[in-house]
This record gives structure tokens, sequence and C-alpha cells, in this order.
């Protein structure tokens, strides 16, 4: 799951957690989703040390290492590299997720934007989009 399926129709996205599937469409521009049930005992930290930016570890120390700040930062990686066509492969971290953003060689990708979706207290999920001019 995670591949963007495309048809002169369209393109469709699919992500899955725990009980949820969601799925998004697009006609014209890429897309990335992801969606992650909250486990309270899942031991992240390790994670967060080897694949979230510089800038991105500071920012979940000062959230006082928060288990929903660490899924907010890894819905929204994963789903930028989906809308890229990366998967898991380029490095996770050499870019920056943030302020609704993505932040790559210091510079933000304004070619893309990013929303974070609410969908319950239990998960956690995020689109990325690439803009239309």
């Amino acid at each position: 799951m995670g591949q963007v399926k495309s048809s002169a129709a369209g393109s469709f996205i699919v992500s899955h957690s725990g009980e949820i599937v969601i799925i998004a469409f697009t006609y014209s521009n890429n897309i990335g989703i992801d969606v992650e049930q909250i486990d309270p005992f899942f031991e992240h930290e390790n994670i967060v040390y080897s694949f979230f930016s510089k800038e991105e570890i500071e920012y979940y120390i000062q959230r006082e290492k928060s288990l929903e700040v660490f899924y907010q930062l890894w819905t929204a990686k994963e789903a930028y590299l989906k809308a890229v066509g990366k998967g898991l492969i380029e490095e996770m971290n050499t870019f920056s997720v943030g302020n609704n953003c993505i932040i790559k060689d210091r510079e933000v990708r304004k070619d893309f934007y990013v929303e974070s979706i609410e969908i319950g207290k239990d998960y956690v999920a995020c689109l990325v989009s690439q803009k239309i001019d």
C-alpha cells in the first residue's frame, strides 16, 4: 500500500493503519498520504534520532518528546516521500517538515503543501500535495 496508482482519469493513493483506510485522489498533481494508529507503547526514540532532521529533533525535544509530535512528523515525512515517488528510499533526515511545508537543502519547497488530517483521537494522518500553478 501507499503507492500512487495512475490512469487517464487521475491518480489515487491509499494508506492504512489499524482499522483506518485513507484514500486521496487527484486529477493532476502529485500527492502522498499516510495514516498511523498511535501506539502508546511504541519505542520511537531510536527512529527520531535515526530518521529525523536536526530541526525536527529539536522540535520534538521542545515538545517534551511527545508521541503525538513523533507521529505528526513521521506521517508528514512518509506522505512527502510518497508524493515525490521515492517511498522510503530517500534519506528521511535530508529534509524537514514543519509549518505546513517541506524544507530541503535549507529552502522551503514552495511547490508542495502539507496538511494534517483529523481522523480520530487514536490516529494521525497527513496529506502532501504538489501545488498547481
